[in-house]
């Protein structure tokens, strides 16, 4: 009975000190005037090559060091990362190269491989034995 009375109590003075605050809305703020009106924006652009910029150094929009680091190319008395050098390899690598041409196999070396081995696959040239992985068949034909 105790409990009951002490949540009832809890849960009135909640619900008044939520009544009793005004529902007002915040006073409204004029806002600030920038610090200055005449900046203009600095319009940054990628460049190509070699550049210094603010006293850093620069290829091809990567940061280079004075000092030596472990995956880094030595260019122009700086080290930058390798994919500074990479950005036009990495266009021309990306075109999937033509498929090899197809080996074709002698029709005696098939005949060969299918009457020595029952599992014998024409298409990949290869035969399963009773132990171990694929093998490839080699004929007197091959």
């Amino acid at each position: 009975m105790m409990k009951r009375t002490l949540t009832a109590f809890c849960g009135l003075m909640i619900g008044a000190s939520v009544l009793a605050s005004p529902a007002e809305a915040l006073p409204v703020v004029p806002a600030s005037a920038p610090a200055s009106v005449t900046t203009v924006p600095t319009p940054v652009w990628f460049r190509r090559g070699f550049y210094v910029v603010g006293g850093g150094y620069y290829y091809n929009g990567y940061r280079g060091y004075v000092r030596m680091r472990p995956g880094y190319r030595y260019y122009n008395g700086y080290w930058f990362p390798a994919a500074a050098f990479a950005a036009g390899v990495a266009a021309g690598s990306a075109a999937p190269l033509p498929a090899p041409p197809a080996v074709r196999l002698e029709a005696a070396h098939v005949r060969w491989c299918y009457d020595r081995y029952v599992s014998y696959r024409a298409w990949d040239n290869s035969y399963q034995p009773y132990n171990g992985p694929r093998q490839q068949c080699w004929s007197p034909y091959s």
